[in-house]
């Protein structure tokens, strides 16, 4: 009987520094798997901030004559494809610009005026949505390039746009969407 129960108080002994074992080792690579997880996001962060920053003040958007990263030209909007943002700026890219318009206010207005304001404020509201492309420039308010893909991380920032069919300058927002995850 003596045997059995120091055998039964060693093999407690060894299941329990046994266990101690694994938790530490689960402690130790488990906190190491996940700051791996945290700086592989803060990478795809960072990288998603360099390509908005870089595009903010690239050649191909902006206007010729202003301060670098000022001034976005319409025009080249309108012409640039996937295919050059890709060659430039990367693979596994998203990049929308978008037009912020002001709604008038049409509330105290009678008659033919509200109908007027009305009518200016439906078509400002279907030209904001609408996608730019060859055939309906310069009635359109966003340009995108790429496909979107699952699993992007994104940036914006505000930018100013120079309308150059009519001369005007718009504030408008850049996105730019960079691939967070491989498959």
């Amino acid at each position: 009987m003596k045997g059995q129960a120091s055998i039964m108080e060693y093999m407690i002994f060894v299941l329990l520094v046994m266990f101690i074992i694994f938790f530490l080792v689960a402690m130790i690579f488990g906190s190491q798997i996940l700051s791996a997880g945290t700086e592989r996001s803060k990478a795809f962060d960072e990288t998603s901030m360099l390509v908005l920053q870089r595009m903010s003040v690239s050649y191909i958007l902006n206007e010729p004559g202003y301060q670098k990263g000022s001034m976005l030209d319409d025009s080249k909007l309108a012409v640039i494809t996937c295919e050059d943002i890709e060659s430039v700026f990367g693979y596994d890219l998203w990049v929308e610009v978008r037009m912020l318009y002001d709604k008038p206010d049409c509330s105290g207005l009678l008659g033919i005026a509200f109908f007027n304001c009305d009518n200016e404020r439906k078509g400002i509201i279907s030209k904001e949505n609408l996608v730019c492309s060859q055939s309906n420039y310069p009635e359109c308010g966003i340009w995108r390039y790429c496909e979107k893909k699952p699993r992007m991380v994104y940036r914006s920032i505000p930018v100013n746009i120079h309308r150059k069919i009519n001369g005007t300058i718009s504030l408008g927002s850049l996105t730019v969407g960079v691939r967070g995850e491989s498959g």
